[in-house]
């Protein structure tokens, strides 16, 4: 199955960028910011996310089937400080940010270079954290242009670890 260049090119960022994963709980939208992302295969369009065990994301995703993981831009700090901050609600990390409901009723960032939405296949653990396997179902945005992905390096840079 043959996908067009900027298909391809949503996915590839995910590996190397610093990404906010989203999803949508009875209690609002939860999200957070990591660094553990990958496409497996070359294009399978299935994705790995890898969160804490038992952070507050995590916990949440348990009672959803479905994610958004948004590419942040470079120059996205605030966005990125926020989804790192500790707050007394999840769904309070939301507060200031624009967002709308994505095709799988996920939460899609609107500051994100790419947005994909995928339905969780698997769930596997190991050195304490959850991996989520998922299918790509949907993708927002134009990575192909002039994008420039938040690195992990950026982001240690700006004290987000």
């Amino acid at each position: 199955m043959s996908r067009a260049p900027a298909v391809r090119r949503a996915e590839d960022l995910l590996m190397t960028s610093c990404v906010v994963v989203t999803a949508m709980t009875d209690d609002g939208p939860i999200g957070c910011l990591v660094a553990s992302v990958m496409p497996v295969g070359y294009r399978t369009g299935t994705v790995v996310v890898a969160l804490t065990e038992g952070s507050r994301t995590e916990r949440g995703l348990r009672e959803t089937p479905v994610l958004g993981l948004t590419v942040l831009s470079a120059h996205d700090i605030a966005t990125a400080r926020t989804f790192t901050q500790p707050c007394p609600r999840p769904a309070d990390r939301f507060d200031g940010i624009e967002w709308s409901l994505g095709t799988l009723g996920v939460p899609v960032l609107s500051s994100g270079i790419a947005t994909v939405e995928a339905r969780v296949t698997d769930r596997y653990r190991a050195a304490g954290c959850a991996l989520l396997v998922a299918a790509v179902a949907a993708r927002h945005g134009d990575p192909v242009g002039d994008a420039d992905p938040m690195t992990i390096s950026d982001a240690r840079r700006a004290g987000l670890e």
